[in-house]
């Protein structure tokens, strides 16, 4: 078994909540993945086409010291949300993509890809709503 096997498994006990028996650490959500392509009306997108994707992810609010080093980027009421890459998924067309969590929709403002070696591992989702 190699590090990265044993790393990603961990991962995803973590999203699937059965890393820790009893503890529930992630939550359900919806990814609208909206893309680029559609039209502009009234000074509103109108999407051409949108995929919704059920996945796990673990939500979490910013530290204030990430809010304080973002020079404005960052807003008190903005949340991490930390998803497994996707197949199918083109994290870095975020532009107009959402997430939906608890009957909130989310604007994603920016997406982080971490990699462990070459391989992305892990995507965490600036979010705001």
């Amino acid at each position: 078994m190699t590090i990265l096997s044993t790393v990603t498994r961990i991962r995803d006990q973590l999203l699937n909540n059965s890393l820790i028996s009893g503890e529930e650490l992630s939550v359900d959500i919806s990814y609208r993945s909206v893309g680029n392509t559609g039209s502009y009306s009234n000074g509103s997108f109108a999407p051409s086409a949108t995929t919704t994707t059920t996945l796990k992810a673990i939500k979490t609010p910013y530290t204030l010291e990430e809010i304080n080093a973002s020079s404005g980027m960052v807003k008190g009421t903005d949340l991490k949300f930390l998803i497994a890459p996707i197949d199918g998924i083109d994290f870095r067309a975020y532009k107009n993509d959402e997430i939906i969590f608890d009957g909130t929709t989310y604007q994603v403002i920016d997406v982080t890809m971490s990699n462990f070696g070459s391989t992305n591992f892990l995507v965490i989702l600036h979010c705001r709503s």
